[in-house]
């Protein structure tokens, strides 16, 4: 889907005194994620459909037909759903800290800054292995330069770098076991 600017209303989700983490840059990274995984299922179709074999011992004589990489492009399908998911979740979330009345809306800030985190290590988990997915649908030749599979893996481990993730983690265990606030730095 795409939006214009004047349908896009940030009032509400930038840093403020009662909302001090913002979190949509964060959000923006995670949804970047969800559009890598589903990129990873578009070529791995597009593979199996156009170029993939059997695997050697398979009884199936198209690619398409073959449980494992049935199998196996389920498994991408099902994780590239699973980050759309939890962004859009996300998304609910901090779209929500706008209606909460001033005097909860810290609380609910800080609610959404963990969910955010949250999303950023399911996402970059579950793209990172969405992309190492995408070559076992095709064996040696998924591995082909000309392909530029490895793309998808190394994209998303770059916008995985953006954020520590255990680090993230950690002050998330801390948020629900303490109630600790995630910190306001650029990081949440």
């Amino acid at each position: 889907m795409r939006l214009d600017g004047d349908e896009v209303d940030f009032s509400g989700t930038r840093r403020s005194p009662l909302n001090p983490w913002g979190g949509l840059g964060h959000l923006y990274l995670c949804a970047v994620q969800a559009g890598i995984a589903y990129n990873v299922l578009d070529d791995a179709i597009h593979f199996v459909r156009e170029h993939a074999r059997p695997i050697k011992h398979s009884t199936a004589t198209r690619s398409v037909d073959d449980a494992y990489v049935q199998r196996t492009v389920g498994a991408i399908a099902t994780k590239a759903h699973t980050v759309r998911s939890a962004v859009l979740i996300a998304a609910e979330e901090l779209d929500r800290v706008r209606e909460v009345p001033e005097e909860l809306r810290r609380a609910a800030g800080a609610a959404a800054s963990i969910t955010i985190a949250q999303t950023q290590a399911l996402a970059a988990e579950q793209t990172l292995e969405a992309a190492e997915l995408l070559f076992d649908v095709g064996g040696g030749s998924a591995t082909d330069r000309a392909l530029g599979f490895d793309r998808h893996w190394r994209n998303a481990r770059t916008v995985a770098n953006h954020n520590p993730r255990d680090w993230k983690l950690a002050k998330t265990g801390a948020y629900y076991l303490t109630g600790e606030e995630p910190p306001t730095s650029g990081l949440f």
